[in-house]
């Protein structure tokens, strides 16, 4: 596997975003080392990083609810959510306070062309929530629960969110909106260590991933009926685990094993395929986008500070360099 150093000098997780499964259009964000947040472009060849300002004490979270449309949310020097966005010409003047008192980092959705939905832990542990209904935001709003690390949502329709969050038991819990309500905290049950992490390959189809307190990686389906219950994965690690979906019923996750490589592992919608090393040597979590025809780019910020990119292919039998 060969790896394009992206340069950067970058701190925390880097975040990539598409506008869609046909663009070559890339967007990748980070935290750079002097606390300002830090954007880089694909767009048929790779930009330099410029400088977007503020000061995060948190990793960026990005959502895009249509073509050459950017939100970017991260927690300040003060606590409250702030938000930059691109509007397909020009990133908004400055930074837009959003409010509250928030101990994660934010987690985003849309499920709707204008519509966006945030979460984030509160100084009270809870779950506290904010949407934009395409004119205004709500302002934030508590979803209750007691909850330790920074929550995930996936949203598989336009009426329809789930959330899930690590909870004081270290059990994953779960909360979903089915249009018109919350159906309210219930858990998934297990003993984890860190921020859980769900990916929608399908309508009413959620895969969720969590590690263990021996570093396995655990899943946890839902099938459109019931959970499965957990399923060790066999990997150890100590970082929080990436997924995405290129098309129906299929999945490719990430993750740095205990050698600091980054593994990978695709789901064909039949069965698991073996782990595989890519090799690298890399500090956080990775980025991963999926993209249609079975091609997916993964990004990670190695131990030089630089951000890292390397391309995958289904059809390329597993272990055969690339690029």
């Amino acid at each position: 596997m060969t790896w394009q150093s992206l340069g950067g000098s970058l701190t925390i997780a880097i975040k990539a975003i598409s506008w869609s499964s046909s663009t070559n259009r890339i967007d990748l964000f980070a935290r750079g080392t002097d606390s300002a947040l830090h954007h880089n472009v694909f767009n048929g060849t790779w930009s330099s990083w410029e400088s977007l300002n503020g000061l995060l004490t948190s990793d960026p979270t990005v959502v895009s609810w249509g073509p050459n449309r950017l939100d970017v949310f991260v927690i300040g020097t003060d606590a409250a959510c702030h938000q930059l966005f691109w509007n397909g010409s020009a990133w908004s003047p400055s930074w837009i306070s959003l409010g509250g008192i928030l101990m994660s980092p934010i987690a985003a959705v849309s499920r709707a062309v204008t519509r966006l939905d945030l979460f984030g832990v509160g100084t009270d542990g809870g779950c506290w929530t904010q949407w934009y209904n395409g004119t205004q935001w709500s302002g934030w709003d508590s979803l209750g629960g007691l909850i330790v690390a920074e929550p995930s949502v996936a949203a598989w329709s336009a009426d329809r969110l789930d959330v899930f969050a690590l909870g004081s038991d270290y059990a994953v819990w779960h909360d979903a909106w089915n249009g018109s309500s919350w159906g309210g905290w219930f858990s998934l049950g297990g003993s984890f260590t860190g921020r859980p992490t769900v990916v929608s390959s399908a309508a009413n189809r959620l895969d969720v991933f969590a590690v263990d307190n021996n570093h396995l990686i655990q899943q946890n389906k839902w099938n459109g009926s019931a959970w499965t219950g957990w399923n060790s994965l066999e990997l150890q690690t100590y970082s929080t685990v990436e997924a995405c979906s290129a098309s129906a019923n299929t999945l490719e996750i990430f993750a740095i094993g205990n050698n600091s490589q980054c593994w990978h592992r695709s789901w064909n919608g039949v069965a698991w395929d073996a782990w595989e090393s890519f090799g690298g040597t890399f500090e956080s979590a990775f980025s991963a986008l999926c993209f249609s025809g079975n091609t997916t780019e993964v990004f990670g910020l190695g131990n030089d500070s630089a951000a890292y990119s390397a391309v995958i292919s289904a059809t390329t039998p597993a272990g055969i360099p690339i690029g």
